[in-house]
């Protein structure tokens, strides 16, 4: 009887601990699975963020591509090395094999600046101008005559020459703030009445939004240059008033006048270097506004 109770214990524990057993050779395979399964989707994961990632850079390649390709006969506004300025890319510039990255630089003019020959030969990529804006379009060529700023450094207003045969003189009135430009003046190279027959319109003063006055000059003037003819025009009605060889010119918005002073030569010495002069020459002349100031109506 005792014998058979051991028996019956033995083949007991036998028998209870089979099921045990499985049990724990389940739990063990459910749990390797499992790693397996988070593994796997971790290396899903994963992958799926190197791809993204990848699509990304691509995607910010392509747009600083683009970027860097300005539009042809479009002036902008920027910065270069931290200076404002305009650049633009005039369409007769040569291009690459590919039609569209400029084999030549676009050109540079740092505005605040005096404006010499010497900056409308400067030439830079346009992947180095910081912020580029756009302000006003042009037709193939563009030659700048002159420009200046406004005291306050708000507006700038730039005399051109462009069109398709580049013989259309424009004006353009900028505005530094909010970027917009309005053209203010055109006119055909050599055509019309005196002055406006007689070379370049160069700038002289404005008032932003109100009036411009330009004087006109056969090539880049120098002080011993006498202006063609100075004409004054009024950019909210349109209106143009010629008034002659002159200088010194004062505007009064207030009382709708314009004030000024004849042209005259006078004799000065010359400077050292002096452009004008010769090797021998001690004196020169130049033109001066001279005698009684006249005043008339503002156009």
């Amino acid at each position: 009887m005792e014998g058979d109770n051991t028996n019956q214990q033995v083949t007991d524990g036998v028998v209870n601990s089979s099921p045990k057993k499985k049990t724990l050779g389940w739990k063990v395979i459910i749990i390797v699975v499992v790693v397996l399964l988070i593994g796997f989707g971790l290396l899903q994961y994963f992958l799926a963020q190197q791809k993204l990632t990848k699509e990304q850079a691509d995607s910010m390649n392509m747009d600083h591509s683009q970027m860097a390709m300005p539009e042809k006969n479009i002036f902008y506004s920027g910065a270069y090395h931290g200076s404002p300025v305009i650049y633009y890319l005039p369409g007769q510039m040569s291009m690459d094999e590919t039609g569209k990255r400029p084999m030549d630089a676009g050109i540079l003019i740092e505005y605040l600046l005096p404006y010499t020959s010497a900056q409308h030969n400067q030439k830079v990529s346009f992947a180095d101008i910081e912020n580029p804006q756009k302000l006003f379009s042009f037709e193939d060529h563009a030659t700048i005559v002159n420009y200046i700023v406004s005291s306050d450094k708000t507006y700038l207003t730039i005399s051109l020459v462009g069109g398709k045969s580049a013989t259309t003189s424009y004006i353009y009135q900028v505005n530094l703030k909010t970027l917009e430009s309005k053209k203010v003046w055109q006119h055909e190279l050599r055509s019309g009445e005196a002055p406006y027959n007689s070379g370049f319109a160069y700038v002289t003063q404005f008032i932003p939004d109100s009036y411009l006055v330009f004087a006109f000059y056969k090539t880049e003037h120098t002080p011993a240059d006498l202006t063609a003819g100075v004409v004054i025009k009024n950019i909210q009605s349109g209106k143009e008033k010629v008034l002659g060889t002159v200088g010194d010119i004062q505007i009064d918005p207030a009382n709708a006048t314009v004030s000024y002073k004849k042209l005259g030569q006078v004799r000065v010495p010359c400077e050292k270097k002096d452009p004008v002069c010769f090797a021998t020459d001690t004196y020169k002349m130049i033109y001066v506004p001279t005698g009684e100031i006249i005043t008339e109506h503002l156009p």
